[in-house]
């Protein structure tokens, strides 16, 4: 029975979710407070702060705390944001509802729901790695249990961030390609393993906009290794083709439509606030960026600075000016200052914590934007060993690229693991640089969050993986 073989992942994942409840669900709750951007999802499932003396986008708690009960409403999309996440939302509304009829969500429904959905996602992701040797897939299933108990991942779970949704469809995702089939596998085995990789890879691409810019290198990952399966098979071959345009699609539509609404104000902080507001030439190089001498008096200001009204208007007439392109352009000219933005995003690549997100209510009587310290021992291990500087960083990334590489290339038995550690190390390196030039500065440590997920599970592909390849699977 498959529950029977796989008793280690199912008891490990309970244990996993007896703690993450007891944190998520008993008081005082953890969550993650609010810096703005729930009002993109939550009231698409009707959804919004308890506050009736003033705007439904305002917490009344104040920055820093968490909110654990919101009033409930008609769904509602106002900024134009699309998410794959949203379903989850979906179903903790209805179940929140089922539960109670005082027209009060509380979020701790979400929690549970993002909670169970993770736990299903563990269960998949342990059982698709390697079963031989045993002490690798112990170890491997000690690890996530150790990476995804830490305080700085479990905490998102109940708040409105796509984060949470990013997490579970980034572990179905994996657990998809470590399933998937080879060359003598039946047809209908093959078609319904292709489907779920194809359909985990939408999710995850569709959760947030900075996880679609990912897609070429799973859809690569996919094709390299099924391609060849079906050669000489025209018809599958031509559903796989239909099937890959479909994944770029989804990854694109998430880019075109939930980014417009939010790239004039990323590119301004970048611009404004990074680039310009900590360059003792500025006023030089506004032309660089496509901008006239009249916009340095916004140098050094944020999209949310109190201007004036002359200010406002140049402010609002920086749309179709700041492009991705001239920022690029501009770090290309002035390389030092891109190496600066390295090192600082060095810094913070492997501070998964933001600060001024707190976890707690304001009724549990702390500061504004306390954070747990319980369950916080992976976080712990990263800020001791990890690197921190930005030639450590390149050094463990090309140490870990070249492993990844000669594992694939040498090792023998199942080769999928290596290959989805190949895959989740180009990830990582492509996600750093788009987060740094989308984004900046602004947020730094929150936007690097999947970077983090990505390391972390490398990490237990290569514990799990190492030891498939030196001892192939039994027959």
């Amino acid at each position: 029975m498959w529950l029977r073989s796989h008793r280690v992942e199912v008891v490990a994942a309970l244990g996993l979710g007896v703690l993450l409840g007891w944190q998520l669900l008993t008081p005082p709750v953890i969550g993650l407070a609010n810096n703005g951007d729930f009002y993109r999802i939550a009231p698409q499932s009707g959804v919004y702060y308890l506050n009736p003396s003033g705007p439904e986008t305002e917490d009344p708690n104040g920055p820093g705390y968490i909110s654990r009960l919101y009033r409930t409403g008609a769904p509602k999309n106002p900024q134009g944001y699309y998410s794959s996440g949203v379903p989850l939302m979906w179903l903790a509304r209805g179940l929140n509802d089922l539960a109670r009829r005082d027209g009060l969500f509380d979020v701790r429904v979400l929690g549970a729901v993002h909670l169970a959905a993770l736990l299903v996602a563990v269960v998949l992701f342990l059982s698709a790695l390697p079963r031989r040797p045993a002490a690798a897939r112990w170890l491997a299933t000690a690890l996530t249990c150790l990476v995804l108990g830490d305080v700085g991942y479990f905490s998102f779970l109940s708040s409105f961030y796509s984060e949470s949704a990013s997490l579970i469809y980034l572990l179905l995702t994996a657990a998809a390609v470590l399933r998937l089939p080879g060359r003598g596998a039946a047809v209908g085995t093959a078609m319904a393993r292709d489907a779920a990789f194809l359909a985990a890879n939408a999710l995850f691409l569709t959760a947030k906009p900075q996880n679609a810019v990912l897609a070429p290198l799973l859809v690569a990952l996919w094709w390299g290794a099924r391609w060849p399966a079906v050669r000489g098979k025209e018809s599958r071959r031509s559903m796989l083709a239909v099937a890959v345009a479909g994944v770029l699609l989804c990854a694109f539509a998430t880019l075109y439509f939930a980014v417009s609404p939010f790239k004039q104000v990323n590119r301004y902080n970048h611009v404004f606030h990074d680039i310009l507001g900590k360059d003792p030439e500025a006023a030089a190089h506004l032309a660089a960026l496509g901008l006239g001498d009249e916009y340095v008096e916004l140098i050094g200001s944020h999209w949310w600075s109190p201007l004036s009204d002359r200010q406002q208007a140049l402010k609002e007439s920086t749309a179709g000016r700041l492009t991705t392109a001239g920022i690029v352009r501009y770090y290309r000219r002035n390389p030092e200052r891109f190496a600066a933005l390295f090192s600082r995003g060095a810094e913070a690549a492997f501070v998964f914590r933001p600060e001024g997100l707190g976890n707690f209510e304001r009724a549990r009587g702390g500061p504004p934007g306390e954070l747990s310290e319980r369950f916080d021992h992976w976080a712990g291990v990263k800020h001791a060993l990890y690197p921190r500087a930005a030639w450590s960083l390149i050094c463990a990334g090309v140490v870990l690229g070249v492993l990844w590489g000669l594992l694939l290339r040498f090792g023998g038995g199942d080769r999928r693991p290596a290959a989805l550690g190949l895959a989740l190390w180009g990830m990582m390196a492509l996600q750093f640089f788009a987060v740094l030039v989308g984004g900046g500065e602004v947020e730094l440590v929150r936007h690097l969050f999947l970077f983090n997920a990505l390391a972390d599970l490398s990490l237990i592909v290569l514990v799990a993986g190492v030891g498939a390849l030196c001892q192939p699977e039994a027959s």
